[in-house]
């Protein structure tokens, strides 16, 4: 048989080109993913500079409220719970979660905050780099988008105008609610560039859900998606309702999300006291008056942020005249963003982002604090967008007229993108240092506004607690003339009299400030412990008992009660008022000092155990860390009665009567603020 000879067969040549080729390929997939990661790497690595030396800054102003003496949070496991008592339970529930794992170490507090603000970058990053990049776009972005989107979101992750949304802890509620927001707007574009579009609808109205559940801003997003879909995706409004009906009605309903939130909780925001809204006083009209200089400020720290300051304690504008510059600034950035909307409506939705975003805190609705730093967070995305993108215009313009090389182009852009960058991280590091300690917070507030009531009064409680009591009087005496009614300026100034033993005018400013509207289960038991060693025990005794009455787990009430008791000798009486305390709050030093004092002579060691907790307590650092180190309770037991003398000194009694009358607790029912 004559053998046949085989034919080459033709995918061998085509195997050893593949073989030959495999050596190159592999190196430019590894070079096409290092580059693909190289943005999410530097917005990480900038912001992680940027915010480096905020984990150790302590718990500021609301956060004792929020979180340090907000029980909800010790509760993790029954998220309900945080559901019916907040307003605004998501942020709550990560707080709940950040005490389950570290307690009240703040670090934990920063890292989480910190994680969620460079993902809200992240995300940024993402929206701009595809929106450029869509093909109904003018043909200039699309070789540069990967570049601009990121320098537009380093600028917004590394810009001063943020550190109060960041370092200030429980500002979490405002970059949450923005890293819901964004990622909305992320979903969305993902499922309308195809590739399981259902499941990113569904993310895009989960996320809308969760942010309606964070804070109340969070209500411009479905609109603004839309706007985003007619502008930059949809032909015309037929294509939009007619492609994506079922999800805008789905996007549109979190509003029953952020509305049950609202009626669960109306008597507080409703509340006068709580200067959320409907603030007395403060008329709409005069409201948005005064937030016409306002936003002029936001965006002028947008550009130039110089002089932040932590509470601008802003005055009302009372006419027109006071606000006339500011004012026809912003008519007319208004006026320029609706007439951009119908010539150039891709620049049009900057300025839509801008005014949407402020319109629930700058618009009619009278909102007790009128300027906040964080109230920015969102909008200061289309601020950096618009500049940006504006710069680059204009550098190419005029690199085209100087007839500038493309490499030097580069080296311009790169240069100017870069200082901007490192100009404004550099800003907000030495900005996150006034964060600090409680001390250099308001001290910088003072001295930045002078004329903010609060700041002196909180500026006042931390000289108290730093043992500066004359300077403290100073500054709430200050707070007095700028806010003659202003309960928590009476309340702390009775307290720093009332260290100084002037227990008469003490008692005098608690009982304006019960008149001016102070919680009675806070400013009766303090007005008692005022009346003791005034003589009048009775009458002081018949306070405590009355808060007792409406809130039986007063803490203060129970102590001061008991000190009262043991004022006149009856320390049986006295003694389960004390325990009470304890049980309601282990924590109470004033509890275990009271306790120490009465079983001085009856048991003393059992006197010295309680005595080393009111030590190691009253030592607990209020403004920082909160850790409870054990070194601070190694106290020496010794049943020598020359050594029980010793620990049981003049100086020691006098200090800790003073706290058991009531000046500063350990709950937070007298904390100012």
């Amino acid at each position: 048989m004559l053998k046949t000879k085989d034919k080459p067969s033709q995918s061998r040549p085509r195997e050893a080109a593949c073989r030959g080729l495999a050596p190159s390929l592999l190196p430019a997939r590894i070079l096409a993913w290092v580059r693909g990661l190289l943005p999410a790497l530097l917005i990480l690595l900038a912001g992680g500079a940027v915010y480096s030396n905020t984990f150790s800054v302590p718990f500021h102003f609301d956060d004792f409220r929020n979180i340090r003496d907000n029980p909800t949070i010790r509760t993790w496991w029954l998220p309900w719970r945080i559901v019916m008592t907040e307003p605004r339970p998501v942020p709550q529930y990560t707080f709940a979660l950040n005490y389950a794992v570290h307690g009240y170490e703040v670090w934990g507090y920063h890292l989480v905050n910190l994680a969620i603000h460079v993902s809200a970058g992240l995300l940024l990053y993402g929206i701009v780099r595809r929106t450029l990049s869509r093909t109904e776009l003018p043909t200039r972005w699309g070789p540069v988008a990967n570049q601009l989107a990121l320098v537009i979101a380093l600028i917004w992750t590394v810009h001063p105008l943020q550190t109060q949304a960041v370092t200030y802890i429980v500002q979490r509620h405002e970059s949450l609610m923005g890293l819901f927001f964004l990622a909305t707007f992320y979903a969305f574009l993902r499922a309308v560039e195809g590739g399981r579009p259902r499941l990113w609808y569904g993310a895009a109205i989960g996320f809308c859900a969760l942010g309606m559940a964070s804070k109340e801003v969070m209500a411009a997003a479905p609109p603004l998606v839309l706007w985003y879909d007619r502008v930059f995706v949809s032909g015309s409004w037929g294509e939009l309702i007619r492609r994506r009906k079922g999800f805008y009605v789905g996007l549109f309903a979190t509003y029953g999300v952020q509305i049950s939130l609202l009626i669960a909780h109306c008597g507080r925001y409703a509340n006068p006291a709580e200067g959320l809204v409907f603030v007395e006083g403060l008329t709409p009209w005069r409201y948005l008056l005064s937030q016409s200089g306002v936003i002029v400020h936001y965006l002028g720290l947008s550009f130039w942020p110089r002089n932040q300051c932590f509470d601008y304690g802003w005055p009302v504008a009372k006419s027109v005249g006071e606000v006339l510059p500011q004012a026809l600034v912003v008519v007319s950035l208004l006026a320029a963003t609706v007439w951009s909307v119908f010539r150039h409506p891709k620049w049009g939705f900057l300025g839509g982002w801008l005014f949407l975003i402020l319109a629930p805190t700058s618009s009619i609705v009278p909102i007790r604090d009128l300027a906040f730093e964080h109230r920015m967070y969102l909008p200061l995305a289309a601020v950096a967008a618009g500049s940006v993108l504006g710069a680059y215009v204009i550098l190419t313009a005029l690199w085209r007229m100087l007839h500038v090389s493309t490499m030097w182009r580069t080296a311009a852009h790169l240069g100017v993108a870069g200082a901007a960058v490192l100009l404004l991280g550099c800003a907000a590091y030495v900005r996150n240092t006034v964060y600090a300690t409680e001390m250099s917070l308001w001290s910088d507030v003072v001295r930045k506004a002078p004329l903010s009531a609060r700041g002196w009064i909180n500026l006042g409680m931390v000289l108290h607690e730093n043992n500066q009591s004359l300077d403290a009087q100073a500054c709430l005496e200050r707070a007095i003339q700028l806010a003659p009614n202003d309960v928590d300026a009476h309340r702390n100034l009775g307290c720093v009299l009332h260290h100084f033993r002037r227990f008469s005018e003490a008692a005098e400013h608690y009982e304006i400030a019960i008149r001016l509207g102070g919680k009675d289960d806070e400013l009766l038991p303090l007005l008692a412990s005022a009346l003791v060693p005034l003589g009048r025990v009775r009458e002081a005794e018949e306070l405590c008992r009355t808060v007792l009455q409406k809130r039986p787990t007063s803490v203060t009430a129970h102590v001061n009660l008991a000190n009262a008791m043991a004022a006149e000798g009856r320390i049986a009486e006295a003694l389960p008022h004390f325990q009470e305390a304890l049980k309601i709050d282990p924590d109470t030093a004033e509890a275990h000092a009271g306790i120490a004092r009465i079983l001085a002579d009856r048991d003393p060691k059992a006197a010295g155990d309680h005595l080393a907790e009111a030590l190691r307590l009253m030592r607990w650092p209020r403004t920082g860390g909160l850790q409870r180190k054990a070194a601070e309770c190694r106290v020496e037991r010794r049943s020598s009665p020359c050594r029980n003398r010793r620990q049981w000194g003049p100086r020691t009694k006098a200090r800790y009567r003073h706290q058991g009358g009531g000046f500063l607790t350990s709950s937070s029912e007298t904390r100012c603020g």
